[in-house]
């Protein structure tokens, strides 16, 4: 379970974004981690998608993770994180360009593929070991379940293959363990009329096996 981001305690606040669109983004530091929140009145699919491009350039792993809709269109999400390597250090300059950066893919437009190949030599090698399992759930709603061995940049595979696809992910839990085991459940909307064909769900299990 994540706990709640307790403002008052050890957490620092370093930088809170508000763009023309209605949306909040913070980023929190701590002795043990980091913690990132957005907030916004509007959902829309492939917010998680540049999300998770900017922290992959930045070298941080979702450790824990909350994504829900409280409200018919809105966002309430939260992440607990860590950077990939243990002996990096995040001072007030690099969190600055963070926030640049997702600034630049939430309000300003650029896509998810140009911030990847202009930050190309920032980020991280990712070894293909996934030894793991993609399941999907459908005895009430649909529940997409990922487990297995962590790897950089999993989660940003998983967010592309929601964005490529247009699946609208309505709730999610996001977990690593302290021996990198990830069991990530997302859960679908069920409004979704391509849920009701049975090839579509074996394509969608195939796909997102294939990019994690």
């Amino acid at each position: 379970m994540l706990p709640v981001l307790d403002k008052t305690a050890s957490w620092k606040s370093l930088h809170t974004v508000r763009g023309a669109e209605p949306i909040r983004l913070s980023f929190f530091s701590d002795r043990a981690g980091y913690r990132l929140r957005i907030e916004s009145e509007r959902n829309e699919v492939g917010v998680l998608f540049r999300l998770c491009a900017v922290l992959f350039v930045h070298g941080f792993s979702v450790v824990e993770g909350r994504i829900q809709s409280p409200r018919d269109l809105g966002i309430e999400d939260e992440f607990y994180l860590q950077l990939t390597d243990p002996s990096a250090i995040l001072d007030e300059r690099k969190a600055s360009v963070m926030m640049k950066d997702f600034e630049s893919l939430l309000f300003r437009g650029v896509s998810v593929l140009e911030y990847l190949i202009a930050n190309q030599k920032k980020i991280p090698a990712r070894t293909r070991k996934w030894k793991g399992t993609v399941e999907l759930n459908f005895d009430e709603k649909p529940l997409l379940i990922v487990s297995g061995s962590d790897q950089p940049g999993l989660l940003l595979s998983l967010s592309q293959a929601f964005f490529l696809m247009d699946i609208d992910i309505l709730e999610a839990v996001i977990h690593t363990d302290r021996m990198g085991v990830v069991r990530n459940q997302f859960l679908i909307n069920p409004s979704d009329s391509r849920f009701g064909n049975a090839e579509f769900r074996k394509r969608l299990v195939e796909e997102i096996a294939t990019l994690v």
